[in-house]
């Protein structure tokens, strides 16, 4: 089984966006008994909280309903998933240092952006201080990179 962990910085916006969106494309194509997917932010001040409610809507909007508590990475999950996509420098930095404190980290970090077909960046912008357009851009590129990425995972695995 391939697994795939999604990482912004408090878990409550873009990384269970991009978790309830993957999850739907692996279940959608019958693919849950070959990948499964988690999120985790890079901070603890959200650890327990339901996604942000905006999030929540969005991915509602697109019939995606999922259960999750924010959570902060471990250095099990850079031993335990094959895949850890972050979505900025910052968090990119945190498990970075993480990884090469870990004995036996054997996750690809990979940048959340180098699957977007359409624009090259580094960044999945953070809705959280904005409005509800923000969340639609973000839900918009978080989209067509977990598409990118599962046409990856089949094509390597």
């Amino acid at each position: 089984m391939v697994k795939v962990l999604f990482a912004c910085l408090g878990n409550i916006c873009r990384s269970p966006m991009a978790q309830g969106i993957f999850q739907k494309m692996i279940t959608d194509k019958k693919l849950t008994d070959k990948i499964y997917c988690d999120s985790c932010g890079i901070e603890s001040f959200q650890v327990g909280k339901d996604p942000d409610e905006r999030a929540q809507n969005i991915l509602a909007w697109h019939e995606i309903h999922f259960e999750h508590k924010a959570r902060k990475i471990t250095m099990d999950d850079l031993k335990n998933f094959d895949y850890v996509l972050i979505m900025d420098e910052v968090v990119e930095d945190y498990i970075k240092t993480l990884y090469a404190r870990t004995n036996g980290a054997k996750s690809k970090l990979i940048m959340m952006r180098k699957f977007d077909p359409i624009e090259r960046s580094n960044v999945v912008p953070d809705p959280y201080y904005g409005a509800t357009d923000g969340f639609i851009k973000t839900y918009d590129i978080l989209h067509r990179c977990c598409e990118k990425l599962l046409e990856h995972i089949l094509a390597t695995s």
